[in-house]
């Protein structure tokens, strides 16, 4: 995907999945363009209080790995666009 993108310009919109798409994000942005991540589930860091909350109400300490929290975090800091799924 990444290799079509640097062949070709008749784009403004890529739209890509979060966690799957960091290569693509570096050309698109190499090209001026806008990109919009998708995911599948909330924001990692409200994903990881919620799951705080639940394992703590069983009485266990829990957090999800920060490398996995900051690379998730590190999109969200280049200003891209993020769809995510309404919270139920």
């Amino acid at each position: 995907m990444a290799g079509i993108l640097k062949k070709r310009d008749d784009f403004s919109v890529f739209i890509g999945w979060s966690g799957m798409s960091l290569y693509q994000i570096r050309q698109v942005k190499k090209a001026g363009k806008t990109t919009i991540l998708e995911r599948g589930s909330a924001h990692i860091l409200c994903q990881n209080d919620i799951l705080q909350e639940e394992y703590k109400k069983f009485g266990i300490n829990y957090s999800l790995d920060s490398r996995l929290i900051e690379k998730r975090c590190r999109n969200t800091r280049k200003r891209i666009i993020f769809r995510y799924p309404p919270r139920l």
